[in-house]
């Protein structure tokens, strides 16, 4: 099968370059491109049976991009959605379209574990007054301590059972 990664980001794509490969594929070509256009795409990949495609690489994949690899049968997203694929498109044409279910997982745990800490020390509030004023005065920013708080965590899907785990310490 020939395969095509692309992606903006270089050594992303050389890294599931490699996945592949070491998974026994043999025919796996990358192209670093922000935003390929269906033109682009035909020249360089007119080939192709299956795309893994990045967000970083295409403004959207359209159906005209599709209509570029004429042998395509199948598109696997690097990211959680495919808002940014016509998926209306790849369906008329029978292209299977996949995306990768908690990729980003752990990185929105992690940034709202961030979150809870900005607004429990009031961070953003105390480098916006600095910022804008000049000055900083402690006690309108003391905070509130987490230490034996209860956290609520609404739906244990794949990032509330990450936020989970990270407050367990």
């Amino acid at each position: 099968m020939k395969i095509y990664i692309i992606g903006g980001t270089e050594d992303f794509i050389v890294h599931i370059q490699k996945v592949l490969e070491s998974g026994g594929q043999k025919d796996v070509n990358i192209i670093v491109a922000s935003k390929i256009t269906p033109k682009e795409l035909a020249e360089k990949a007119t080939d192709c049976e299956m795309l893994v495609a990045s967000p970083t690489g295409f403004e959207r994949l359209t159906k005209k991009h599709m209509e570029a690899l004429p042998k395509l049968i199948c598109i696997s997203t690097t990211s959680v959605g495919t808002d940014w694929v016509d998926v209306q498109a790849a369906t008329e044409r029978g292209i299977i379209v996949s995306n990768e279910k908690g990729v980003n997982a752990e990185a929105v745990a992690e940034h709202c574990f961030g979150m809870i800490l900005d607004v429990a020390k009031r961070i953003t509030e105390a480098d916006r007054d600095i910022r804008e004023k000049g000055e900083y005065r402690m006690s309108p920013y003391m905070g509130t301590e987490i230490y034996e708080k209860t956290l609520g965590i609404i739906g244990l899907g794949d990032i509330g059972k990450r936020v989970a785990r990270i407050a367990q310490g």
